[in-house]
């Protein structure tokens, strides 16, 4: 079960993004039918209307009466019914707003996100709470109620961490990756879980470099034994048709898009990591092919 919950969040994505296109072009129908005088704006779509320009808005004063909106329980039931919290998250209406949010980059908007993850009005749906895990992965640096949201929702069996781990690595801020080495070095959490975390996120990520200044600190002292070289694996090795369902496999970055210190950190710790750990013939080649085009690319520039 935590498999499929963790490989089939690819293929939410592309639904979720085909059900925000199809309101959008609802939207658009609507919007250009009061222009023309020919009807105006049914109230239900109003209120996402009206709630999208203050998640688009520059001005501190309109995120405040979001952040009022969507802590309050008569605007949340009106926007998304009990019907539409029987489907899954990203066929809400709340998508959409959230997902302006997080592309607002001023701070009033952020602040909106920050609040949210305090709001026991807003987290009283659990799909709400999943498109806030989702959204809050762009909240740099986190402050310590977010840290304190992400920890909440990175628990053994709790049905939100595969989220909040891709929230946290996607991050990527020093909070973020701290509590990345905590969830990774508690023992309550079982080996198949967090091979789904090394073998989603952190493989997307493993040319980021604050993550690969985290490895190395789990390499060298805080990551229990079974998981140092399954670690070292995920940083040097893919093995799709071993990994993930045939349909959704994640993808590693390419070393030629790094920057020369992901280059030399990546070199540090395949060093390290031949030096260190019992490798078996597969990851001890992949690991020397790494570090021989590292050696490469740092010479070409």
């Amino acid at each position: 079960m935590m498999r499929f919950a963790c490989f089939v969040l690819p293929l939410l994505v592309l639904l979720g993004a085909a059900a925000v296109h199809a309101e959008k072009n609802n939207e658009k129908t609507v919007s250009s039918m009061s222009e023309n005088g020919t009807n105006a704006i049914p109230p239900e779509k109003q209120i996402i209307v009206d709630a999208l320009g203050l998640a688009r808005s520059m001005r501190a004063e309109d995120h405040a009466e979001l952040l009022a909106r969507l802590t309050s329980p008569d605007f949340l039931a009106e926007l998304d019914d009990e019907t539409a919290y029987s489907g899954r998250p990203e066929r809400l209406r709340l998508r959409r707003i959230m997902d302006e949010l997080t592309r607002n980059p001023l701070a009033g908007a952020r602040q909106v996100l920050v609040a949210l993850t305090t709001s026991r009005v807003f987290m009283a749906e659990d799909a709400r709470i999943d498109l806030l895990i989702a959204a809050s992965s762009v909240i740099k640096p986190p402050p310590p109620e977010v840290v304190r949201f992400w920890d909440a929702h990175w628990q053994p069996d709790d049905g939100f961490s595969n989220l909040t781990v891709a929230a946290v690595v996607k991050n990527g801020d020093e909070a973020a990756v701290a509590l990345l080495e905590k969830k990774m070095a508690n023992p309550d959490f079982d080996m198949e879980e967090k091979l789904h975390w090394l073998h989603g996120p952190l493989l997307s990520h493993r040319l980021d470099l604050p993550l690969l200044q985290s490895c190395e600190r789990m390499l060298l002292t805080g990551l229990p034994a079974d998981l140092e070289v399954k670690l070292v694996e995920t940083l040097f090795d893919y093995r799709p048709r071993e990994w993930y369902l045939p349909s959704i496999p994640y993808n590693p970055p390419l070393l030629e898009t790094a920057g020369e210190a992901v280059l030399l950190q990546v070199q540090k710790i395949g060093v390290m990591a031949r030096e260190r750990f019992a490798l078996d013939a597969r990851l001890e080649a992949r690991v020397k092919m790494t570090l021989e085009q590292v050696q490469k690319l740092l010479e070409a520039r």
